[in-house]
């Protein structure tokens, strides 16, 4: 029961994606191959093959024995091996079968080959070619990583660099026969002139140029060396060792007395702490911020345990020597040094701040084993399963996927996490990519650090964040799971990403349509008939410290596609000393004063519609009212809704707030193209949300003028541009001020709208306030935020009414067949009429 087949090639069956797939063997032909075929064996060599024949076969049984027990042991571990010489940067593995699921109904995805590399990312090998492009270019003079300092020029980043969109159309549309060159972005860190550069490596695989490159900069502007962020494997390490050094010197006693139970002697041995570029508004320092906690090897969910302790380092000097601490937090005052702290706190060791004694516990918050009040929940029985009973019903290529009428390609960029490509229904392009563009979470709160925790989560590269999703747990038993390929941070080489994301195909709750024909004056009905709501999702996790983002992107039979991102994770928790209440948040944890923060989820969106070809146009619908008269009633007001059109012409007139006095929706269409060519009707898309959220804080805030400038539109059109790729950057935590990437820029040459090609930038969020139920982990109810792309007079008919998921059944009444798709009965659970007939 196989998952439907490309007709161009022959169907390979799904373990791991290696370099070269085992063929069996070519059958010999013509005169070679008479040699064997037409030869009679004699009696002796009969018996010899016969015996060798027995032995063989023995052999084969002994060896597929060890392969499955091998393979059982692979499967029920943390996900499937990493094959380095993978022949795509995504790699995928074939779904584990559940007991729970019937064995004759496993899912059998198979996978096909032969189509185009463009979308491809970066694989391990790939990867690895081109750092050692990188470091055999004597005049970069490149340090490799492991062995680079502050002052060393190194290797930040690796990714691939998608071909121009008319490259790729061009070729995708057939204009031109040639393939677009495969491209990689390679980001240095020159720590001996402290500038950060930026190339294009080409071709790939097997590199053999490099050109500087403004990747996704207006006006060629370069990259702030003080804007970088503060890399894990070459400066994160050195500036901890700095500030420990610090403490043991100048502040031991301060520490281990006010943070420890006794039983710590030294700070190394309960030293925890984290940290990220902050730079001071209009500033042109880098400052870093180091904030403390309990140390994890005595709490899991230490995350709840945060200390009023933070230290300010100033490392504008480029050198380790040239660190310097600016400022101390100490419960709720500020110490100019080290030193001041240690002064005050001997001088009023009475009456200064001691942390509670914390019992260790290293169960994690949430887990089963945790009971925190003395109960816990019957857990006997298993949760439902799904399953595909005549098995998948997609297939992939490599990165390229295809189920029923959709087909698009995965891409994985470091910086922002997977990205849809040439996303086709009925081998009709509608957006050429879909993907998340940055996340903003901005925080109220008390000082000092609180005054300063905006953060741009994509500065820790999205694409880096991922982590072994749960098998049956993130995503169902039955999907299939793809590993990610990403340049390893202060390593220069490839790593893979295990169990990165999945594609599975799920059944929601709500049917998709429903309806039921009744007898109005009567009891009984016509007929009723549903389907139910069968959708393919792409999901990928990603973890930035403390909170966890669920991006799911989900495809409809009718036609719609969503995005959808919910955020959990554990919140961030400030340890008030002064107050036992406060208006930016709730003390959540009464026995340390802790204060989970106001704080505000922002998540900005990339879509690039191609409605019906490129060159599309962009309107507004709003609902308004309008007085009404009437012939029955002279005196009472009568009003009804109706809708006004807006052509939108001008990027400046695209930049849009969502306004709930005049709601409106927002259509792409084809100004050439309509189903019926006799209608006024053209063929659209249109964007939609329930999950707008506007930034309470006015627009003259920095971070508005700055680097969120993405965030005051709810939605914003402007016209395609190779330089405008996404909004987001590695540098925009270390300087969102004067941002390496603004939005307001986009907007700036304010370009016509009219019959040209078009891009949605969409922002959704929420505002969340923590209560005691965020603890311990903050759920996902309440908190999932979608946009839906939904197709605008763009069919003749709803495309789902071609589906054999429906089901309709007729009443006796009308002696008429009922019409429903049977399910394999060998499959089913449980023999349970369809449908009760009530007449």
């Amino acid at each position: 029961m196989a998952a439907k087949m490309s007709d161009t090639s022959e169907p390979i069956e799904l373990t791991a994606m290696t370099e070269q797939s085992e063929r069996p063997e070519p059958k010999l032909r013509g005169a070679d191959a008479s040699k064997y075929h037409n030869k009679e064996p004699s009696r002796s060599e009969f018996w010899q093959i016969r015996s060798w024949t027995i032995v063989a076969i023995i052999f084969i049984i002994i060896s597929c024995c060890l392969i499955a027990g091998v393979v059982a042991a692979v499967m029920t571990g943390n996900g499937a091996p990493s094959t380095s010489n993978s022949c795509t940067g995504i790699k995928t593995v074939s779904e584990q079968q559940t007991d729970d699921q019937p064995k004759n109904c496993a899912s059998s995805i198979k996978m096909s080959s032969g189509r185009n590399k463009m979308f491809d990312s970066l694989t391990m090998k790939e990867i690895d070619e081109v750092v050692q492009f990188m470091l055999s270019n004597k005049s970069l003079k490149l340090v490799p990583a492991a062995n680079a300092t502050i002052r060393s020029n190194y290797i930040y980043t690796v990714e691939n660099h998608l071909p121009t969109k008319k490259e790729v159309t061009e070729y995708l549309d057939g204009t031109t026969s040639n393939q677009p060159e495969r491209k990689a972005r390679v980001i240095i860190f020159q720590g001996e002139d402290e500038k950060v550069a930026d190339y294009l490596v080409w071709p790939i695989p097997k590199p053999k140029y490099k050109q500087i490159a403004y990747v996704n900069r207006k006006r060629n502007k370069e990259l702030s060396w003080k804007s970088r962020p503060v890399c894990n494997r070459v400066e994160a390490p050195v500036i901890m060792e700095f500030i420990l050094k610090e403490l043991e010197d100048k502040a031991e006693g301060v520490y281990l007395n006010s943070f420890t139970d006794g039983t710590c002697k030294k700070i190394e041995n309960c030293f925890y702490a984290n940290l990220a570029p902050r730079t001071v508004v209009n500033s042109q320092d880098r400052n870093v911020i180091a904030w403390f906690f309990m140390s994890p090897e005595k709490i899991a969910d230490y995350y709840m345990y945060a200390l009023p302790f933070y230290i300010v380092l100033s490392t504008s000097d480029n050198s380790e020597s040239g660190y310097q601490i600016v400022a101390v937090y100490f419960g709720n005052d500020k110490y100019d040094s080290l030193e001041d702290l240690t002064s005050y706190y001997l001088e009023n060791i009475e009456s200064v701040y001691k942390y509670p004694s914390i019992e260790k516990h290293l169960n994690a918050y949430g887990s089963p084993k945790y009971v925190f009040d003395g109960a816990s929940a019957d857990q006997t029985q298993r949760p439902p399963q799904q399953y595909y009973p005549d098995g998948a019903r997609f297939t992939i290529a490599g990165q390229h996927v295809e189920w029923l009428n959709w087909e698009f390609d995965i891409h994985s960029r470091t910086l922002t996490g997977i990205q849809l490509m040439n996303v086709k229904h009925d081998k009709e392009r509608i957006a050429y990519e879909l993907s998340m563009q940055d996340i903003a979470v901005i925080y109220s709160g008390g000082k000092p650090d609180d005054y300063f925790k905006n953060y741009f989560d994509v500065g820790w590269s999205i694409g880096r964040s991922n982590f072994p999703l749960m098998r049956g747990i993130d995503c169902p038993s039955h999907a299939l799971y793809m590993n990610s390929s990403v340049y390893a941070v202060g390593e220069d080489h490839g790593t893979v990403l295990k169990d990165a994301i999945c594609v599975f195909e799920h059944t929601n709750s709500v049917p998709l349509r429903h309806h039921y024909s009744a007898k109005f004056f009567e009891w009984g009905y016509r007929y009723a008939f549903s389907m139910p709501d069968s959708v393919l999702i792409i999901r990928q996790i990603v973890n930035v410290w403390n909170y966890d983002y669920i991006f799911d992107y989900e495809f409809h039979q009718n036609g719609a596609i969503e995005v959808k991102v919910a955020s959990t994770g554990y919140v961030a928790v400030t340890t008030n000393i002064a107050d036992s209440t406060t208006d930016r948040g709730f003390i959540i944890n009464p026995d340390l004063n802790a204060v989970a923060n106001l704080h505000q989820h922002l998540f900005n969106f990339k879509f690039d519609l191609d409605v019906a070809g490129v060159n599309n146009n962009f309107k507004t619908i709003s609902f308004t009212d309008q007085r009404q008269r009437t012939d029955f009633s002279d005196n009472q007001p009568w009003y009804q809704m109706i809708t006004k059109e807006k052509e939108i012409t001008k990027e400046s007139e695209a930049a849009l707030k969502y306004d709930f006095n005049e709601p409106k929706q927002y259509v792409f269409y084809n100004n050439d193209k309509a189903v019926y060519p006799k209608t006024t009707q053209k063929k659209g898309y249109r964007v939609q949300s329930n999950s707008f959220s506007k930034v309470v804080i006015p627009e003259d805030w920095p971070l508005l003028k700055g680097a969120l400038s993405w965030a005051k539109h709810q939605i914003a059109v402007t016209k395609h541009d190779d330089n405008e790729q996404t909004t987001a950057s590695y540098f925009t935590q270390g300087d969102p001020y004067e941002p390496a990437v603004s939005f307001d820029e986009f907007l700036s040459g304010d370009a016509s709208l009219n019959d040209v090609d078009l891009v949605a930038w969409t922002t959704v969020g929420i505002l969340h306030l923590p209560t005691y139920e965020d603890l311990p982990v903050t759920t996902i109810p309440g908190k999932i935020l979608s946009v839906a792309l939904v197709p605008f007079n763009f069919f003749p008919r709803d495309p789902s009414i071609h589906s054999r998921d429906a089901a309709v059944f007729w009443s006796s009444a009308f002696n008429v067949t009922d019409d429903f798709f049977f399910q394999n009965d060998t499959c089913s659970r449980k023999s349970v009429a369809p449908f009760i007939k009530i007449d």
